[in-house]
């Protein structure tokens, strides 16, 4: 009999349709819960996207900068390599010409 008593007690303090009110309404924060946490991974998704084509415009720029940067020191390497083979290239005219002056000296006085 105590068994009954407690049943009967138990669905007098509980109203059906609070019940289903309070399971429609969790089943609604549970519904919006899952909507926030789909809008928050999108969110940090499309920074994560943003971030790395940040990092790939700031890799390009620096590598730009880091080719400029050689490409003016190389350069300077082939001015100075260009006035090396200039001043070579006259000390080579003047030895061929002290050369052919001197065999030409040599056929005029062998003659």
């Amino acid at each position: 009999m105590c068994n009954n008593q407690v049943t009967r007690l138990l669905q007098s303090f509980i109203d059906p349709v609070q019940l289903h009110r309070q399971a429609e309404f969790i089943n609604w924060l549970v519904v919006q819960r899952d909507n926030m946490i789909q809008s928050f991974e999108e969110e940090r998704q499309r920074w994560e996207a943003e971030r790395e084509s940040w990092n790939r415009m700031a890799e390009a720029l620096l590598s730009q900068r880091v080719r400029a940067a050689n490409s003016s020191q190389g350069d300077e390497d082939l001015e100075r390599q260009c006035a090396s083979y200039e001043s070579e290239n006259k000390h080579l005219r003047e030895k061929v010409r002290m050369t052919g002056l001197s065999k030409l000296h040599r056929g005029i006085f062998t003659t």
